[in-house]
């Protein structure tokens, strides 16, 4: 089993790999990292990636499309604070079933009236519709406009050399290591993420010189394929900052660059000026060139007030919440098929939560466990399902560590392949894999963590928030 970390000390232990650029100077490396080493490390890990199937309504399709051709971005007044989101972490509502996203509105209700606005991509090709504020704005003609300058894209002599030159000089580095990859895949991802940034450039760089932005939220402002947003709010000195929306430690690939060029200043120049941060815990276990201040993660903490009182039922108590990664079907299904009968013996019911991207294909891949028994969750809010269990197990997610920051939850760690590919046995919360689903069932097997709440996830989230806001911005002309 290979980490990240091996990968990128590897690619990155001298500033070499930087000595490839396109014709208007930039360099390639920050524009193709992530997907190259998340290429290398799943070709020898033998990691799926999780994905979601299934059709989707042509009547959604076109709502989708009215909506975009309505409400396009170009439409945005200039001198607007703007969120560029991912509509996949919306989520519906209670009572009018409007959808809320979890990491960006809470933050978005901050600012005055008018003075925000959210440029959102679609999930799984829609918009999560309606919203529960009128702010929001379809990225779809934007990326249209991208898609369409992709089919003419070229690469001169000079970028097609730069390529090439820089996939040899992977292949170089990973042999002196003896890891392997595919030299056609990494090609592929080398060739397609330039290709894609230099057709998205211009789009972005006309539309941030017009709208003329406060501040820029960007959401994946490390990983490079965002590159065509961030360069455009660099060139016209305009913050950029990215909200912390999943989990990270010093084995994630966007966030951590190797000892060869973590000093190189250039590199600034390809990461947000701030990252905000759920807590201590996570700003300092990840090295990239950015400001990292520990704000809070402010959908969690309503959350944890509003579920709180169900950890108290009945049901609650004889309840094993299994939180699926999406990305180890096998030996998930493998887990749960031991995990099932002892569960039953001991009068505890199991809720399988599938991941998002998995949401239309958990029959289908969990087929083996759910014949025993296991329920899948419908319930469209993650905390309510923490709240409503005794025990909480999941493998390497922000969710399970989510699930400290309620009362008397006991949280086990499984020790999968994916789990063992970014952590090893210093995080401190215990593990379990099919030889030791026992000891779940013991009073007294896995701490709470109770006492450590705060340092995963910041107190006082919106003064945090503000102070910081106030020091990069003038904060009174546009907070509500």
């Amino acid at each position: 089993m290979i980490k990240p970390s091996t990968i990128i000390n590897s690619l990155e232990d001298d500033a070499g790999i930087l000595n490839y650029r396109l014709s208007n100077g930039e360099l390639v490396w920050p524009l193709v990292r992530h997907g190259v080493i998340s290429s290398i490390l799943n070709h020898n890990n033998r990691l799926d990636i999780a994905q979601s199937s299934g059709t989707v309504s042509k009547v959604a399709l076109l709502k989708t499309l009215i909506t975009s051709i309505v409400k396009t971005p170009f439409r945005i007044r200039k001198g607007c604070v703007i969120f560029f989101n991912s509509g996949i972490t919306n989520i519906k509502t209670e009572g009018d079933g409007k959808y809320f996203n979890r990491v960006t509105d809470p933050f978005y209700f901050q600012f005055k009236k008018g003075k925000a606005r959210l440029i959102e991509s679609t999930a799984f090709k829609v918009l999560r519709m309606p919203r529960v504020h009128d702010g929001v704005y379809p990225q779809f003609t934007l990326s249209l406009l991208a898609k369409l300058k992709r089919k003419f894209a070229r690469l001169g002599p000079s970028e097609f050399a730069s390529l090439s030159d820089i996939v040899g000089h992977i292949e170089n580095k990973l042999a002196a290591r003896r890891i392997n990859f595919s030299k056609s895949e990494v090609k592929t991802i080398v060739t397609d993420n330039v290709l894609n940034y230099i057709s998205g450039r211009q789009v972005y760089r006309s539309f941030v010189t017009s709208k003329k932005p406060k501040i820029i939220f960007l959401e994946d402002a490390s990983y490079g394929n965002n590159a065509p947003i961030l360069l455009a709010a660099k060139e016209s000195n305009i913050k950029v900052i990215e909200l912390q929306h999943g989990f990270v430690n010093n084995e994630h690939i966007a966030y951590n660059l190797g000892s060869g060029i973590s000093g190189v200043s250039e590199m600034a120049r390809y990461f947000p000026d701030y990252y905000f941060a759920y807590g201590r815990f996570w700003s300092n276990s990840i090295n990239i060139p950015s400001t990292r201040l520990s704000i809070g993660n402010p959908f969690l903490t309503q959350s944890v007030r509003k579920f709180q009182s169900v950890s108290h039922n009945s049901e609650s108590g004889r309840t094993i919440l299994f939180l699926s990664s999406g990305v180890t079907i096998k030996e998930t299904n493998d887990f749960l098929t031991v995990l099932a009968p002892v569960s039953d013996v001991k009068g505890y019911r199991i809720v399988f939560r599938p991941h998002p991207s998995e949401s239309k294909s958990v029959v289908d891949r969990y087929k083996s466990a759910l014949d025993l028994g296991i329920s899948v969750s419908t319930n469209s809010s993650l905390y309510a399902d923490i709240a409503s269990a005794s025990i909480v197990i999941g493998e390497l997610s922000t969710a399970l560590f989510e699930a400290l920051a309620f009362s008397n939850k006991r949280c086990y760690l499984l020790w999968s392949s994916f789990t063992k590919s970014y952590l090893d046995h210093s995080m401190d919360m215990q593990t379990i894999d099919n030889t030791t689903v026992g000891k779940i069932f013991e009073e007294c097997g896995a701490q709470t963590h109770e006492a450590q709440g705060s340092y995963f996830w910041e107190t006082n989230w919106e003064t945090r928030f503000q102070e910081a806001m106030s020091a990069i911005i003038d904060w009174s002309s546009v907070s509500a």
